[in-house]
């Protein structure tokens, strides 16, 4: 069903794996399936991949009137930051995206957020994610997956941020998705 493009794996490369967070949100289609079949995407690319609880939000700016779905996931990653960021882009080419208006509609949206010690700004790439740390559909889930407020790469941890959250526009609507006998699903 879908077609998957292999990267060669060039710049920055290294045999060390690094602790990586990416955020993924949905709001068009089955929002539901359409994280789960990131997720299948992800396993196959990835080691020791995990998933924070999945919310409904808000949409930010004004381009779309559809809700999200919003969710992070952690995994290692051993090869370099642009690899992944190709990776991201192919999975999100292979369910559909098509990149037309910022903040508009998408049927996913594959973010890094950060990956351990590497800090990147250009033009193609930025790590940590430059406002992350501002939108309550990244900081609610980061903090269901890290209840300690330590995330790699955020030196001064979550608490700080939390207080910024909106008491309104979000909610939980499924636990992580998880792998059972080799299938992703949520509930």
């Amino acid at each position: 069903m879908w077609k998957y493009v292999s990267i060669d794996h060039g710049m920055m490369s290294s045999s060390r794996e690094r602790e990586t967070i990416v955020g993924i949100g949905t709001n068009l289609g089955d929002r539901r399936k359409n994280i789960l079949t990131a997720a299948e995407f992800l396993d196959t690319r990835v080691s020791r991949l995990e998933f924070s609880p999945v919310f409904d939000t808000r949409p930010l700016g004004a381009a779309s009137r559809n809700s999200f779905l919003n969710c992070v996931c952690r995994f290692f990653w051993r090869s370099g930051p642009y690899d992944l960021l190709r990776v991201l882009q192919d999975i999100e080419s292979c369910m559909g995206r098509r990149r037309c208006t910022k903040w508009g509609d998408r049927i996913v949206d594959l973010d890094i957020l950060s990956m351990a010690d590497i800090r990147i700004s250009d033009s193609a790439l930025t790590i940590p994610h430059p406002s992350y740390l501002q939108r309550s559909f990244v900081l609610l889930p980061l903090f269901e997956m890290y209840h300690s407020g330590v995330v790699p790469g955020i030196e001064s941890g979550l608490f700080p941020y939390l207080n910024t959250i909106e008491s309104t526009g979000w909610r939980r609507v499924f636990n992580p998705p998880t792998r059972r006998r080799g299938i992703w699903d949520m509930n």
